[in-house]
């Protein structure tokens, strides 16, 4: 699997990257059009990763390695220029002052903030970092801390939320694949979605075909619409309010909804799980044993 950041280092020491867009070796080479069928000690070429430490905005910690079985001969010469290289261009990306619009690139927040920021990958969102707006197909990898993006236009999407990071309002097709600590998001549009949530995580509102495929500890979702899912709710999981073709697959411990309407269905509820109100075409099938996970 290739990781930020990735590049493709020659014999003479240069590097090319595209951490905008991409940290596929593979999308690299064939960008290039190099020829990956060769033997690996007649290329002018190797693949690089140059790999963060605990703290991806602290580039010194960086630490280069040469992503093949084997090292060339020429790779000893020339890796101490690849890796000044490297660390001049990732330096670039870590921001830490106030732009009003940032347009493109790949960047690390570290305590920054901007009002618009336009098709950027934003690798991670560090401190009190903040983003009033996202647009077009931004990406945020990760967040962190009390990291903030207020809303997510478009196809804007945040990988992962730690501790009480915070997205305001999602519409479109943004997407937040895990949250974590006491993340939360506030509002989602479309097909937004979110693939897990964990401890007292919250989404205030899911509209479209939203969906969220779990909720552990005491995850919240207080309304969804349309055919928004959710597939596990574990602990003090609550949602209050399912419509018309919303599903909920298993609910474990004291986990709960409290209203479904239209074919909105449970398959299977444990412990003291609960739905205290189900209109239209809803049914729901309780397992009598408490199992033990």
């Amino acid at each position: 699997m290739c990781n930020f950041l990735s590049a493709i280092a020659f014999k003479n020491g240069d590097v090319f990257e595209a951490s905008q867009y991409t940290d596929s070796h593979e999308h690299l080479i064939a960008s290039l059009g190099l020829d990956d069928t060769k033997d690996l000690f007649i290329r002018n070429w190797v693949r690089v990763e140059f790999v963060p430490g605990n703290d991806v905005a602290d580039v010194d910690k960086y630490t280069l390695r040469c992503d093949e079985c084997e090292s060339p001969a020429w790779w000893d010469g020339v890796s101490e220029t690849v890796e000044k290289n490297l660390h001049r261009i990732v330096s670039k990306m870590v921001i830490r002052d106030e732009r009003k619009c940032i347009l493109g690139g790949c960047w690390i927040f570290a305590g920054a903030r901007s009002n618009h920021v336009v098709s950027a990958r934003i690798i991670a969102m560090l401190g009190s970092s903040q983003v009033n707006e996202m647009l077009g197909s931004s990406q945020v990898k990760t967040m962190r801390d009390s990291s903030q993006v207020n809303e997510m236009l478009d196809s804007s999407q945040v990988n992962e939320m730690l501790d009480s990071s915070q997205v305001n309002e999602m519409r479109g097709s943004s997407q937040v694949k895990t949250m974590w600590g006491s993340s939360q998001v506030n509002e989602m549009w479309g097909s937004s979605q979110v693939k897990t949530m964990r401890d007292s995580s919250q989404v205030n509102e899911m509209l479209g075909s939203s969906q969220v495929k779990t909720m552990l500890g005491s995850s919240q979702v207080n309304e969804m619409w349309g055919s928004s899912q959710v597939k596990t709710m574990w602990g003090s999981s609550q949602v209050k309010t399912m419509r018309d073709s919303s599903q909920v697959n298993e609910m474990w411990g004291s986990s709960q909804v409290n209203e479904m309407w239209g074919s909105s269905q449970v398959k299977t509820m444990r412990d003291s799980s609960q739905v205290n109100e189900m209109r239209g075409s809803s049914k729901s099938s309780r397992n009598p044993v408490s199992d033990n996970r």
